[in-house]
């Protein structure tokens, strides 16, 4: 066991030496939980891998469409204002009268 400060023999205590095997415990557990957490780890990234994977399948299977392109918003940008003399599509007038034309023509008496 390796120390930063080395006890000499005659400060040796029974509670000295009790901690100083306490922390040699808490070491080799430390250790061997690293072992299990880098296991846990590698565990973790092969199913990743595999979710993906089933997550392609399943939107193949089900005919699903990709993520909608959702254009920005303009709220923000200036309007473009129509120039003089320029009117908006679908605002012209026209007279009815003279584009009519009759199907039949009765008289009524």
């Amino acid at each position: 066991m390796l120390l930063p400060i080395e006890i000499p023999g005659s400060e040796g205590t029974p509670l000295v030496n009790w901690l100083l095997n306490l922390v040699a415990e808490q070491k080799q557990v430390i250790k061997n939980q690293g072992k299990t957490i880098a296991d846990l780890e590698r565990k973790v990234a092969g199913l990743e891998k595999q979710v993906k994977s089933l997550d392609e399948e399943l939107k193949a299977a089900k005919k699903l469409k990709s993520r909608p392109k959702i254009k920005p918003s303009t709220l923000n940008q200036e309007k473009k204002t129509p120039q003089e003399g320029e009117k908006r599509a679908g605002s012209e007038r026209r007279s009815k009268k003279t584009s009519f034309v009759p199907d039949q023509e009765r008289l009524i008496s």
